[in-house]
């Protein structure tokens, strides 16, 4: 069994809106971005302009693609399974931390903060998210964390 909870892009909107939202700012921009190229009313500043804003669109389609789907290296996500709890805060971030439920003696659940004990260290994860998707987050926690006995404070 695995779970993964996306954690969105530090916005207050839902998943889907967001993903809709910067697929239409991408279109926009791509539009706006032909439009200034095409046209050259102000020459060299209109060509520069139009192509900022074809570069920008291609970023919000890069984003809106991969930083809402579970299956996305760059998704910042939380992955609970089984065996390991993983998780990724930032797009860009290189490799998700992952850490073994085995290494885990007891986990502290603060708002908007996971703090894992890990006998003589500990990590901790910082987040940024909605009120609901954190709720999430921390049910899917507690539930792995009684099957495999780990207390939770």
């Amino acid at each position: 069994m695995e779970n993964v909870i996306l954690l969105g892009l530090h916005d207050k909107f839902s998943l889907k809106t967001t993903r809709i939202l910067y697929f239409v700012s991408a279109f926009i921009f791509l539009g706006t971005g032909i439009r200034n190229v095409i046209t050259g009313n102000m020459q060299p500043f209109s060509l520069v302009l139009g192509l900022i804003l074809i570069g920008c669109s291609f970023y919000q389609l890069f984003l809106a693609v991969t930083a809402f789907s579970k299956d996305s290296f760059f998704a910042p996500k939380i992955r609970l399974s089984k065996n390991t709890i993983e998780f990724k805060t930032g797009i860009f971030l290189q490799q998700p931390i992952e850490i073994n439920w085995n290494d885990i003696q007891s986990i502290e659940l603060k708002s908007y903060r996971i703090i894992f004990n890990l006998g003589n260290s500990s990590k901790e994860l910082n987040y940024s998210t909605t009120y609901v998707i954190s709720k999430s987050i921390k049910k899917g926690i507690i539930e792995y964390a009684d099957t495999k006995g780990i207390q939770v404070l």
